[in-house]
């Protein structure tokens, strides 16, 4: 992806929690108009997510754009997850057949 896209500068810190890769990135960046594009790296992201987004923020100057996802987890596990999280929490839970982890769509 680098070699690309060479001015693609990909981050990585110690994980202290929500919000680390945006704190690491304050650090380093100097250009108010630099893109900044944080991810989990245990997460499995839809393959047009960064076109997506970077689409959605050009049209949109100066604004913070997001996307968002759920977790799936195998049909008895998602069951069991739904009844106990309540409606709030249970809009972010999807019972497959087969448990695929948190999943990030656009």
């Amino acid at each position: 992806l680098k070699r690309r896209h060479r001015k693609l500068r990909v981050l990585r810190s110690r994980d202290l929690g929500p919000g680390t890769g945006l704190l690491k990135a304050k650090e380093v960046l100097r250009d108010p108009r630099a893109w900044l594009l944080a991810v989990d790296d245990d997460h499995a992201y839809h393959p047009e997510l960064l076109m997506n987004l970077l689409r959605f923020a050009a049209g949109t100057p100066g604004s913070a754009v997001g996307s968002h996802g759920w977790l799936a987890l195998n049909k008895d596990a998602a069951t069991q997850a739904i009844n106990a999280a309540g409606p709030a929490l249970a809009r972010n839970l999807r019972g497959w057949d087969v448990a695929a982890g948190p999943i990030l769509c656009n």
